[in-house]
Formats: C-alpha cells, structure tokens, sequence
C-alpha cells in the first residue's frame, strides 16, 4: 500500500512541480529505485535506499534509463515533506539543459546532535 503511495505522490511531485516525465519507478525489498527525464532532456536516476533506516533519497544524472552507475550522487532528506521538496528543487532546479551541477550538494553525512 505504501508503494502505490509514494508512486502516487511521487510522480505528482515531479509532474507538477518540475514537468518531469517518462518516470518509471522499480520496487526493492526494502528500496525504491527508478528514472526520469526533465523537460531539458536530461535523465536522472534515484534510489531510496533502505526504506528502514530512513536516511534519504539519492539522485543523480544517467545516461539512459539502463545506467545505475551515471553521475555523483546528490542526497534528498525527507525528514519532513518541506525539506524534501527542498532538497528537489536545490537539485532539480540546477538543471538547465546544459553543463552539469553534480558535486554542488554536500554529501558529508549529517552532524549527530
């Protein structure tokens, strides 16, 4: 159930706030992963990672929707809506058509309290 969900809200998400389309996305265990292009024909692959440890979302640039090893991996939190779709934009809207913004998002790990 939970599946269908996030696909819902998801492909929504990208639809409606970025315009992305052709999203396919693939159930793990524990995992979801898939693709999408955006309106400048770029590609991007994610990948939730283990859904239990609730570390966040990573995305990056692929080359096809058959390559799971594209460009450096940029992390989305998703402690909160806001700050996941926060972390969207500060990743999406880096894409222009051209050029590549991969290294602009800090992938050190988050400082424990």
């Amino acid at each position: 159930m939970w599946r269908r969900k996030f696909r819902a809200l998801f492909t929504r998400l990208l639809t409606t706030e970025f315009g992305a389309r052709d999203i396919q996305i693939h159930y793990g265990h524990f995992y979801i992963s898939g693709f999408f292009t955006m309106p400048s024909g770029r590609i991007y692959y994610f990948n939730t990672g283990d859904l239990r440890l609730r570390y966040g979302m990573y995305i990056r640039t692929a080359k096809s929707y058959k390559d799971y090893t594209g460009g450096r991996n940029n992390s989305i939190q998703y402690n909160s809506e806001a700050e996941f779709v926060s972390g969207l934009h500060r990743v999406l809207d880096g894409d222009r058509g051209a050029g590549s913004f991969d290294g602009l998002i800090d992938m050190s790990p988050p400082s424990l309290p």
